[in-house]
């Protein structure tokens, strides 16, 4: 059997210096035929050589991260695909960011907000996360075991669904923690399974604990349409997870993703439309809008664009872009959140230092 598959595979593969075959793949002896089949192309991946293979998008774009070197972002907004005449309005105000247990850590990735507490909650890309009231001290901290569980190694966003903060990856597997009062006892097992630190009163907001076995706290969406991208934004409605994938050299769709909060399985996906009403410049599509953070108003998404500097207005239950809005002043955006009317987004700005900008919500 052995033999014989050698000498199929001789066949169909072609002798050396070919090593490949068509697709569809039909066997015959009649080489005058096989030899038009055989390729020599994987002697090109050896140039650039990846144990996943050649179908690897680039990573995400994160400043003074992760940069890509094929990405490239222009960020003029009459050079993106829609004619737009309004604007976000900035409030002029931003927040440095002195939390002291932050202080060590290299990026602050993502930013959420909890309405039901009043608190923010930043993430580092080290999965440090401290609830905050006022960015300048903590109510709580955790700083996640990041090595230990399902790869996260670029943090790009995060969400409250309910009193949860979901943290995102950017290859669609997440986490999350949940504070407690201090009356409930935390499985001291449990922490250390998951916390390299701290401050008591935070649980992991994914856990099971039967006979002695913990489930993991990480989670992961396992997409169809949207398999070969990542993503860079998470947002909820309480009823769904939604996810907007970025466009790469393999799939150029931007897709919306969403996964129900009961069980954070796969519900469906949607490839982003233009409503009829909104017009697109000659020749222009929406691929190449780089969506880097999310947040949902009533029935209605904001998602920001660092390609064109753009604040993009979703229908997100029909998966159609509606509107659009310039943004200015801001420099590197990573992630937003929305409280009542104000818009804060965590910003890198290129002198190296995180910070939140503020604008008017227009929804």
């Amino acid at each position: 059997m052995v033999c014989s598959n050698a000498f199929q595979a001789l066949i169909v593969n072609g002798i050396p210096p070919f090593t490949g075959k068509s697709n569809p793949d039909r066997l015959t002896f009649d080489m005058s035929i096989m030899i038009k089949t055989w390729t020599t192309e994987v002697w090109s991946r050896l140039a650039k050589f990846n144990l996943l293979g050649k179908n690897v998008p680039e990573s995400v774009f994160i400043k003074d991260l992760n940069e890509p070197k094929n990405l490239t972002f222009e960020r003029d907004s009459s050079k993106g695909a829609f004619e737009i005449n309004k604007s976000i309005i900035s409030l002029n105000r931003s927040y440095e960011i002195t939390i002291p247990e932050l202080n060590q850590f290299q990026s602050i990735n993502a930013i959420a907000y909890n309405k039901n507490s009043d608190e923010f909650a930043l993430i580092t890309n080290e999965m440090a996360v401290a609830y905050t009231k006022d960015f300048n001290k903590s109510s709580g901290f955790v700083l996640f075991d990041k090595t230990n569980g399902n790869d996260m190694k670029y943090i790009v966003d995060a969400t409250f669904v309910g009193d949860k903060l979901i943290i995102g990856a950017f290859n669609k597997t997440f986490s999350g923690t949940q504070k407690v009062s201090k009356e409930v006892k935390i499985d001291p097992m449990l922490e250390w399974q998951t916390f390299k630190q701290t401050s008591g009163s935070i649980m992991p907001a994914f856990f099971s604990h039967k006979e002695g076995w913990y489930e993991p706290s990480r989670k992961y969406i396992l997409t169809i349409r949207s398999k070969q991208n990542y993503v860079h934004s998470y947002t909820n409605d309480g009823n769904f997870l939604y996810l907007i994938t970025v466009p790469n050299q393999f799939s150029p769709k931007l897709i919306l993703s969403y996964a129900s909060t009961k069980d954070y399985l796969l519900s469906g996906e949607s490839v982003l439309s233009i409503d009829k009403n909104l017009k697109l410049k000659k020749d222009r599509n929406i691929n190449d809008y780089y969506i880097v953070a999310t947040d949902i108003v009533g029935d209605k998404m904001l998602a920001l664009s660092l390609r064109y500097s753009t604040m993009l207005v979703i229908d997100y239950k029909n998966a159609k872009i509606i509107d659009a809005y310039t943004i200015n002043g801001i420099e590197n955006p990573k992630s937003m959140t929305i409280k009542n009317d104000i818009i804060y987004i965590l910003d890198r700005t290129n002198n190296h230092k995180d910070i939140i900008k503020t604008y008017k919500n227009p929804l």
